[in-house]
């Protein structure tokens, strides 16, 4: 893989944590300022959700800054699966606490409206 190669490659990476954290920004927000007032449990869920992505992006931010530059082969590939295990274990996180969120709220409204399961 030459450096054109990984230099692409750390920009797609870039690009994605951006995307992410931008997409958790929103989920936070979300939460706390439109969900809340409707139903006060699920805006803290989806609140929450968001904040442990937040909290994911940051720790592979950091893993990323912490990478030795003369490292070998496998120091990299040390630091790729750790930072991998982090954004699978908070994007489970995130994507739980958002079905947990939806499924509260749907829970009331269908409680609110006397509508049996």
């Amino acid at each position: 893989m030459g450096s054109m190669d990984r230099g692409l490659i750390s920009i797609i990476g870039s690009i994605n944590s951006v995307v992410v954290g931008l997409v958790a920004i929103a989920v936070l927000v979300l939460g706390l300022v439109v969900v809340r007032p409707k139903h006060a449990t699920a805006g803290v869920v989806f609140a929450g959700a968001g904040g442990a992505r937040l909290l994911g992006v940051a720790i592979s931010f950091t893993l990323s800054a912490m990478r030795p530059t003369g490292g070998g082969y496998e120091t990299a590939m040390a630091f790729g699966v750790v930072q991998t295990l982090v954004s699978m274990f908070f994007g489970v996180i995130f994507w739980g606490g958002i079905a947990v969120g939806a499924y509260q709220m749907a829970e009331a409204a269908t409680k609110q409206q006397g509508v049996r399961s």
